[in-house]
Parts: structure tokens; sequence; C-alpha cells
């Protein structure tokens, strides 16, 4: 079942967070507390997230081969949620949730990933990399979570998964800049 969880912060100023609907990162005055309880999941990766030493990481890929048939049926998901973009926030994550998987866990999703056109690791296409990983792992929806954070000076945002405990992009090394804002779990 698809969840987004909302995790507020509040820097003594403002309060921050990420619209549900759109994705958008919102400032306000009014300080928002997070009452929902999260899951022993949820709980667990942000602990990680706060010990980053804890984390299991490989620099290295985990080349995986697939069937040319398979590797079809990726590579139109790719296109169609690099299609959707981060304007169609909401939509692209519910098409993320429907699919075949492909990979046992999201390391080797996104090791495959990173062979595929608009692989290149950036703050533009890490939400659609999150997202893609997600639709394809099988270990996904058991152990992982995406995380969507902010870097409040710059009003940056970046987009990070964290499964069970590691952090699976092998191209990603800057999510640590950034406050979780959003979790989302399917």
């Amino acid at each position: 079942m698809l969840r987004l969880h909302k995790i507020p912060y509040n820097d003594g100023q403002f309060s921050w967070e990420i619209s549900l609907i759109k994705g958008s990162l919102m400032k306000s005055e009014h300080f928002q507390k997070n009452k929902e309880l999260f899951s022993e999941k949820l709980n667990d990766a942000l602990f990680l997230i706060n010990n980053p030493y804890k984390l299991k990481w490989s620099p290295k890929p985990n080349f995986n081969s697939l069937e040319l048939k398979n590797s079809k049926k990726i590579i139109d998901y790719n296109k169609f949620l690099f299609g959707l973009g981060n304007k169609n926030f909401f939509l692209s994550i519910l098409y993320s949730t429907i699919g075949n998987k492909y990979f046992d866990t999201t390391e080797d999703a996104f090791s495959y990933i990173s062979t595929l056109e608009h692989h290149e690791y950036g703050s533009e296409n890490c939400f659609q990399r999150c997202l893609l990983a997600a639709k394809v792992s099988r270990s996904f929806k058991k152990f992982g979570v995406i995380f969507i954070g902010a870097e409040l000076s710059t009003f940056n945002m970046h987009a990070w998964i964290i499964e069970n405990k590691t952090q699976p992009d092998f191209e990603d090394r800057v999510w640590i800049n950034y406050r979780p804002l959003l979790a989302i779990t399917f």
C-alpha cells in the first residue's frame, strides 16, 4: 500500500515540509507538528540517515544482465517516468507502484538504471531514478523507503532511497546534505 509520510522540520523561525500533491518545498511561519507514528522500517531508515556511518554502501555497480524483452520494458518505464517528470509528482509515484519486478534488490536496480538513457546522476534526475528503482525491485516494498529532502539554505531538493541498512545508489553521495521532509513507502 502506497503511503506518504510527512516529516516536517521547524528551524526555530519557519516550518518546512513537502507538498503531498505537487512535491514542492513549502515554508510557513506556522509550526507544523508531526502527529504520525512511523513504522519500524521508517524509524530505522531515519536513524540511519542521522547515523550515516552505520549504512552499508558500495561505490561499484552490480551490473546485471536481463533478457532483451525485460530490458525493453524497463527502458519503456524509464521513458514514461521521465516523460511525467517532476511536474507530475503524485502521478509519478502512483505509476511506480505498478508493474513487474526484475531485480532482487534496489541496489541491483540502480546498477542497471545507471546504464540507461537519462541515467546521468544529478538532482534533476534523482526522483525519477528512485521511482524507477523502486518500481523494478522485488525488495523495495518490504525494506525500502524513498526520501525527499531539502537543503534549506539553497531550497535545493533531492530524492534518495534507504533500504535494508544500505543506501543502494552507488552514484549518490550527496543525499547526506539534505534534510528528509517526506518519506514514501509502498
